[in-house]
């Protein structure tokens, strides 16, 4: 099993849908409803400094328990997710790291009582300072 192949899938399923369980392109409604799902999970970061702005998320699962697929979009229509879940069976911490997986780019790493993937396109440069910006407030 790879790391973090569930936010891989999610991305392709949900990151480009019409519609989302929450649409928000406001911060702060997201991070309320972020918070209504996940117990101590930090602050949804602002990522308009790389140029995303939320688009909204999607409610999933995995053994552990709830997970989500929040979605962020840059002018020009480019979509980046950021998963997050409990740990589960096969990977109760995550180390920091990445992977490809076709055109996809997956940073993963664990903080608090969390898992989270990055799930961007493989050509995106700011991958790796979006990773390192969400790790430090998450």
């Amino acid at each position: 099993m790879l790391p973090m192949a569930d936010a891989v899938q999610a991305h392709r399923l949900f990151a480009e849908a019409s519609t989302l369980d929450i649409e928000a392109r406001d911060p702060a409604r997201l991070q309320a409803w972020l918070g209504t799902h996940f117990n101590r999970v930090g602050r949804l970061p602002d990522l308009a400094g790389y140029g995303f702005q939320p688009v909204g998320a999607r409610l999933l699962s995995n053994e552990a328990g709830p997970a989500a697929l929040l979605v962020f979009e840059d002018r020009q229509g480019q979509r980046i997710s950021l998963f997050l879940r409990s740990p589960g069976e096969h990977f109760e911490r995550m180390p920091t790291g990445q992977r490809t997986d076709g055109q996809l780019e997956a940073r993963y790493w664990s903080h608090g009582d969390y898992n989270f993937a990055l799930v961007s396109a493989v050509d995106d440069t700011r991958g790796e300072q979006l990773r390192q910006a969400l790790g430090v407030s998450l």
